[in-house]
């Protein structure tokens, strides 16, 4: 812009309209930079959840997904640990020092399946047996994504034993929310 021209725009606007100009700009650079880090963030996120899939029932530490995703050992170990709270993933210790991390999916020892489908919600329920034999009901709340496929939102894992009572709180539950319908 020719020096003229900004000098007549300097002049004809005033300093407080510069500055809340200047204000706007820099809120606006604030907003971007702040979705950018989000989007790198899930990015981040989704590359260390795809080197630990890759990494099967075996698991990985935390040094492994760093090495094999070029992260640092911080930022790797942040990410495990956001993917262990949303349960995408778990973790063991093993002795003082070791942590290995697991992909939270099918359960080894699997007695039976099914699966519930509804819009984009997906419903898996699997006997399985755990750890000194003991039965559990694993229940696996998924969602379908254009882009990943069918992503776990969430699970819960009953023991057999309380099965019953979980279904009488379920069906209780279903009861309340039919006898709220019919009051509409």
């Amino acid at each position: 812009m020719p020096v003229d021209k900004l000098s007549k725009e300097f002049d004809t606007r005033t300093f407080k309209e510069l500055n809340i100009d200047l204000m706007n700009h820099q809120s606006i650079s604030e907003n971007a930079f702040k979705s950018q880090k989000e989007i790198d963030s899930g990015l981040n996120k989704n590359i260390v959840l795809k080197a630990l899939r890759s990494r099967g029932l075996d698991g990985a530490t935390c040094s492994e997904i760093a090495e094999i995703t070029k992260l640092s050992m911080n930022t790797s170990r942040k990410y495990l640990d956001d993917l262990c709270k949303i349960r995408e993933a778990y973790k063991l210790k093993r002795g003082k020092q070791i942590t290995i991390y697991y992909i939270n999916g099918k359960p080894r020892h699997e007695y039976g399946f099914e699966k519930i489908e509804h819009d984009d919600n997906i419903f898996e329920f699997c006997l399985a047996e755990g750890a000194n034999n003991r039965l559990l009901l694993h229940v696996i709340e998924k969602k379908m994504t254009l882009l990943d496929g069918e992503i776990i939102d969430g699970s819960v894992i009953i023991p057999h034993e309380l099965i019953p009572d979980v279904i009488k709180k379920m069906k209780a539950f279903y009861e309340m929310a039919e006898k709220g319908r019919d009051n509409e």
